[in-house]
């Protein structure tokens, strides 16, 4: 998580577990550190990016195509996704 005020004050949940989960800070704005931002930065790249699309079912589409592809690549083991 990032050092974002509410994720580090007094009354933040996950603080009072007592040790249960183990935190770790990001810098305040880390956006190569937080696996979802490099997933939404490829989202927008390979969808909606220089993207125009003439219906919200085309654009549906097209999400749905990257999220069953990149599902797929995070389904194959390393080896095979270094050998594509």
């Amino acid at each position: 998580m990032d050092n974002f005020k509410t994720h580090t004050g007094q009354q933040t949940t996950l603080q009072q577990l007592g040790g249960q989960i183990s935190l770790h800070l990001l810098p305040l704005y880390s956006p190569d550190d937080n696996p979802i931002e490099r997933f939404w930065r490829d989202f927008y790249n390979d969808v909606t990016r220089n993207q125009r699309y003439k219906t919200m079912h085309w654009l549906r589409w097209a999400a749905e195509r990257y999220l069953q592809e990149h599902n797929r690549k995070i389904a194959q083991p390393a080896s095979i996704q270094k050998a594509a």
